[in-house]
Parts: structure tokens; C-alpha cells; sequence
């Protein structure tokens, strides 16, 4: 299992077609870039590529918003608040899995389950881990 945790605010990646060209614009960029660099950071080389079948467990945090009183923040200490408003997951995911193409995995077609979640904390993260499905035992079934 690899576990990566991506101290940056989660954005989608949208991309808008201008006639046969797509276009990302820089923030999207940047972003995608900012990732690849905290992932190459955090992984050694022989975990890098993985070839085999993948499953991902991704979670993207974001800081509670300023107007929550202290009950409210305390809940978090309690339990998981989620997050039922835009950005869209599908979203979310494809901005973090495509900058990982080559540096944990070859391709993110290799991906055949995924587990994501949007929830509030006390701080912007993206917390993420892989497994080879080989790696997983006979208990846990996708």
C-alpha cells in the first residue's frame, strides 16, 4: 500500500473545449504540477509505475468554513462531516488522478475500484492510498 497525503486545497479539473483544442486554464495547471511534485516527494523508486490492477482510496478535505460556531467545529473531533456541495467527485478525481499517471501508476486506466469521499476538517488535505488488488486480502471484496 502506498499512502500519500497532499497538503493543497482539492480542485476539479475542468477542461473546456475550444473547438478541436481542450484548454485547462493555469490554476488547473499549477495545481496538477503541485501534485506530481508532493507525490515524487513522498514516494521512494521502487514504488513508483505500479503495473498491476489498482485500487484507490481517496479523501478530500476541506477546511470548515468560517462561520461555523465552536459547537459546530467540535462535531469534527466527533464525527465525519461531508461535504454535499460542488466540487463534483468524478471531478475532484480526475484532477489528482491524471498528474499521477507515470508516477504511481502508467496509466489511470490501471484503476478498477475507487473509494472517494468530500468531507470537512481543520485543514486543506487530499489523503490518498493505493493497493495493488493482489495486495488485498480474500476478506475484503471489491
Amino acid at each position: 500500500m502506498i499512502s500519500l497525503y497532499f497538503d493543497i486545497t482539492p480542485k476539479a479539473k475542468q477542461s473546456f473545449r475550444m473547438g478541436k483544442h481542450s484548454y485547462q486554464s493555469k490554476a488547473v495547471t499549477d495545481y496538477q504540477k503541485a501534485i506530481t511534485a508532493m507525490a515524487l516527494a513522498q514516494i521512494t523508486q521502487d514504488m513508483r509505475s505500479l503495473s498491476g490492477d489498482l485500487y484507490v482510496s481517496v479523501e478530500f478535505v476541506w477546511e470548515h468554513p468560517k462561520s461555523w460556531g465552536k459547537k459546530r467545529i467540535a462535531e469534527l473531533r466527533e464525527r465525519c462531516i461531508y461535504k454535499p456541495s460542488r466540487p463534483d467527485i468524478d471531478n475532484l478525481c480526475k484532477g489528482i488522478f491524471d498528474p499521477l499517471n507515470g508516477v504511481i501508476w502508467n496509466d489511470d486506466s490501471q484503476i478498477v475500484a475507487v473509494h472517494a469521499w468530500k468531507r470537512y476538517g481543520y485543514n486543506d488535505a487530499i489523503i490518498m492510498r493505493v493497493w495493488e488488488t493482489k495486495e488485498l486480502t480474500n476478506n475484503m471484496r471489491l
